[in-house]
C-alpha cells in the first residue's frame, strides 16, 4: 500500500483518532501512529520478494497444518489501493453510533419523503440493551508527538537498523521529523507534552507518592522511588525533589529528542 492510501484509510476508518480540521493536521496525527509511536500494532511488509515491500502493514495471521499461527504474507507494495477522502470531508461532521451491540438489522431509508436509518434490536437477547447515540469523531487536538522508543519504534529502525521504505514511506517519515523538530525547538509549542514540567505533574507525583505510602507503606515508597529514577530513600520525596527530578528529566528528555531527530535529517533528509 502506498502511504497516501495508508493516511486516507486511517482517517477515514478512524476519526476520532486523526480527523482534524484538515487534510495536513490530519496527516501528522497519522504519521505519528506509524512512525514514533510503539505497541501499534504495525510492523514492516513480509511480501513474497523482499524488493516488493518497503511499507508498513497491520499483519495478518492464519492456523496451518499444525494449528500454529503463522503471518500471511503481505500483498506487493502498490498493490492495495484504498478510496481517497472525499471533497469537503474536513468541513464536515463525522459521527459513529455507539449502542449495547451491533444491530440485528438495520434499514437504510432514502427518497424525497424520508432520510433516516432503522436499527432493529433484540431486547430478549440483549438483556443490557442502550440506547443508539451519535458521537462526533474528530481529533482536534493540538500536534504533540509521541515519545517515540529510538530502539522500537518504526523511525528507530530506519535510522539504526537502515530498513527499506519506499521513496513516499521515506518523504512523510522525513516530513514528521522535520515537523517534529519544529515542535521540539518552539516552548509555545512542546510545554504541550507530557513530559514537559509542569505544577499539574508535580502535585500529580506528590499525591501519588503519599497514596502509595498510605496503601504499600515503605516497601511501596522504595518501589515507586526506584522505578520513577528518585534517589534510594525512606521518606517521601517533597516538592523541591519532585520539581528538581521533573527538570532534569525533561532536559535529558528534550536533548535527546533534538539529537536524534537532527541526526536522521542530516542523513536522510537530501535524499
Amino acid at each position: 500500500m502506498k502511504i497516501e492510501d495508508y493516511i486516507s484509510k486511517s482517517i477515514q476508518e478512524y476519526p476520532s483518532l486523526y480527523k482534524d480540521v484538515d487534510y495536513e493536521k490530519s496527516k501528522l496525527k497519522v504519521l505519528d501512529h506509524i512512525f514514533f509511536t510503539i505497541g501499534n500494532g504495525l510492523v514492516m511488509a513480509e511480501t513474497e520478494d523482499p524488493k516488493e515491500g518497503g511499507y508498513v502493514v497491520e499483519p495478518k495471521h492464519k492456523k496451518d497444518k499444525n494449528d500454529d499461527w503463522i503471518r500471511i504474507k503481505d500483498k506487493s507494495y502498490g498493490k492495495e489501493k484504498y478510496k481517497p477522502i472525499p471533497k469537503g470531508y474536513f468541513e464536515s461532521i463525522v459521527y459513529y453510533v455507539q449502542a449495547s451491540d451491533r444491530p440485528i438489522e438495520t434499514i437504510y431509508k432514502k427518497d424525497e419523503y424520508d432520510d433516516r436509518v432503522h436499527f432493529r434490536y433484540d431486547k430478549r437477547v440483549d438483556t443490557e440493551f442502550r440506547e443508539p447515540k451519535l458521537y462526533k469523531a474528530e481529533s482536534l487536538h493540538s500536534f504533540s508527538p509521541y515519545p517515540f522508543d529510538k530502539n522500537c519504534s518504526i523511525v528507530g529502525q530506519v535510522f539504526y537498523k537502515n530498513i527499506f521504505l519506499h521513496d513516499d514511506w521515506m518523504q512523510e517519515l522525513i516530513l514528521l521529523c522535520k515537523r517534529t523538530l519544529e515542535y521540539f525547538n518552539d516552548e509555545n509549542q512542546y510545554k504541550n507534552n507530557s513530559y514537559f514540567n509542569t505544577e499539574n505533574r508535580v502535585k500529580q507525583d506528590l499525591r501519588y507518592f503519599k497514596e502509595t505510602f498510605d496503601k504499600e507503606g515503605l516497601k511501596g515508597l522504595k518501589d515507586l522511588r526506584k522505578i520513577w529514577g528518585y534517589e534510594k530513600k525512606e521518606t517521601l520525596p517533597d516538592r523541591a525533589e519532585i520539581e528538581i527530578r521533573h527538570k532534569n528529566g525533561w532536559e535529558k528528555f528534550h536533548k535527546n529528542n533534538l539529537k536524534f531527530l537532527k541526526d536522521f535529517l542530516k542523513r536522510y533528509e537530501r535524499i
